[in-house]
């Protein structure tokens, strides 16, 4: 593995955890899938438990993710509605 390549991924799995965490995935498998990610492993090798630990991460974010965004999409509408 190249250093490049390395840093790389070490970035790209920083920038996945972050993301995970900024949306309430638990610390330990934000950072499982993070590492998980950021490998960039096609679905088909990927083995049942990093395919488990993705699913529970990403559903996980997503519930929190939508909840969030369509909370900051009402507020935007509800500004609109008010200085119109």
């Amino acid at each position: 593995m190249t250093p490049y390549f390395f840093k790389l991924a070490q970035e790209n799995e920083n920038l996945y955890k972050k993301e995970l965490l900024k949306y309430g995935v638990e610390q330990k498998l934000a950072a499982s899938a993070a590492k998980i990610l950021a490998s960039e492993k096609p679905n088909e090798l990927l083995s049942s438990e990093e395919l488990r630990v993705l699913t529970e991460a990403c559903e996980q974010w997503s519930t929190q993710y939508l909840c969030l965004n369509r909370g900051i999409e009402k507020n935007r509408r509800l500004r609109k509605d008010f200085w119109s």
